[in-house]
């Protein structure tokens, strides 16, 4: 839904199937080399992934992975490796809504002194 909408306002096309993910359990609750060791095992490239977007745009330099939450990085990176070994012309980048600071972030920190 989030990239359908910025895809529509921002007039650029989008590709919602370009990723699997085998198995559904939650990341949540593991740690970060856990998310890690798992997001290498769950997440895979469909057999057309982008080739249709990469093809028909022989311009395209860069595409964008758009999620909902960024809690350690451990999805977008695994998703992101997938792509630039796929497709090793084009940049990557992330487009997230939020993302959750690790505990002692010093953006944490920031926020609490501006209370």
């Amino acid at each position: 839904m989030l990239a359908k909408s910025i895809g529509g306002a921002l007039n650029i096309p989008i590709c919602t199937n370009w990723a699997i993910r085998q198995g559904m359990s939650a990341q949540h609750n593991l740690g970060k080399a856990q998310r890690l060791q798992h997001a290498k095992q769950v997440f895979s490239l469909t057999p057309q992934c982008i080739d249709k977007l990469v093809a028909s745009n022989p311009a395209l330099k860069c595409i964008a992975i758009v999620d909902d939450v960024i809690t350690t990085g451990v999805t977008v990176n695994a998703l992101a490796s997938l792509l630039k070994a796929r497709y090793p012309q084009l940049s990557i980048i992330v487009w997230a809504m939020t993302f959750t600071p690790p505990p002692k972030s010093s953006l944490l920190t920031a926020r609490m002194a501006a209370r």
